[in-house]
C-alpha cells in the first residue's frame, strides 16, 4: 500500500505536506510568468503628446490662470508631471436645460466661461495605449483633475494624438 493509516506516502511523507510545496511551485512559476514577462513582449515606443483638455464652468480668474501656461500635475504635491499647457481657448459658458415639455434649450451661467487646454509631453507608445512620462495613462473620454502652479480644476480629456 501507497498510502498508510496516518496518510503519509511510503510511511515517510504526509500528502498535506507534498500539497503545499505543489502550491508554492505554482506560485513561484506564476510569479516569474507575471514579473519576468515570460509570455509576453512589450515594447514601449517613446513619442510626443498632445491633447486636449476640457474645463467647464470656471471662473475668469481661472481663465488667466491657465493662460499664464506651465506644468501640469495630477497631484497637487507636483507628483505625476501630465504635461505643459501650450494653448488655452476660452469662450462664455454654454449648457443644455430640458423644459417640462421635453425641449433642449441652450443655456449659460453669467460670468462662467468653458476653456479648451491643450497640453504637451513626452510619453510613451506602448500597444494601443499611450502614456506620459510618469506613467500616467492618457486617453479621450477619461475625466482627470489637474494641479497648476496657479489654478486647480477637474475636466475631460476630449482628443489625444501623437506629434512623432
Amino acid at each position: 500500500m501507497i498510502i498508510d493509516k496516518k496518510g503519509k506516502l511510503f510511511g515517510k511523507i504526509s500528502i498535506i505536506d507534498i500539497c503545499i510545496v505543489l502550491i508554492l511551485v505554482l506560485c513561484l512559476g506564476a510569479a516569474y510568468m507575471r514579473f519576468a514577462g515570460g509570455m509576453t513582449d512589450i515594447t514601449a515606443k517613446n513619442v510626443t503628446i498632445e491633447y486636449t483638455y476640457e474645463v467647464k464652468n470656471i471662473r475668469m480668474y481661472t481663465v488667466e490662470a491657465l493662460e499664464r501656461g506651465g506644468d501640469i500635475y495630477k497631484r497637487s504635491a507636483g507628483e505625476d508631471y501630465m504635461g505643459m499647457i501650450v494653448n488655452v481657448e476660452h469662450s462664455a459658458n454654454k449648457d443644455f436645460v430640458a423644459d417640462v415639455d421635453g425641449v433642449y434649450k441652450t443655456t449659460g451661467i453669467p460670468g462662467r466661461y468653458d476653456a479648451i487646454v491643450t497640453i504637451q509631453t513626452q510619453g510613451k507608445l506602448m500597444n494601443s495605449a499611450i502614456y506620459t512620462s510618469s506613467n500616467q495613462r492618457v486617453e479621450a473620454g477619461s475625466l482627470v483633475y489637474m494641479f497648476t502652479k496657479w489654478a486647480t480644476c477637474g475636466g475631460d480629456i476630449k482628443s489625444v494624438r501623437i506629434l512623432d
